[in-house]
């Protein structure tokens, strides 16, 4: 998500961003493209989100316990 979010949002607002590992960050709240992310959360039923966020949390859990 955050890959895609600063390839639009660098299109769309023209300023620059600082993207991290998992997140992309503004330097001002004016740069945030509120109608890119609205379309991206849009874009996910919750019901496929929460499957997905639980299966992630579950493998870093297993990892946890095997290290």
């Amino acid at each position: 998500m955050a890959v895609y979010l600063s390839a639009i949002s660098a299109d769309v607002t023209g300023k620059c961003y600082d993207m991290g590992q998992s997140r992309v960050r503004f330097r001002n709240v004016d740069y945030v493209p509120l109608d890119v992310i609205g379309d991206a959360l849009e874009a996910i039923p919750l019901d496929q989100f929460v499957t997905t966020y639980e299966a992630v949390r579950s493998a870093v859990r297993d990892q946890k316990k095997k290290a």
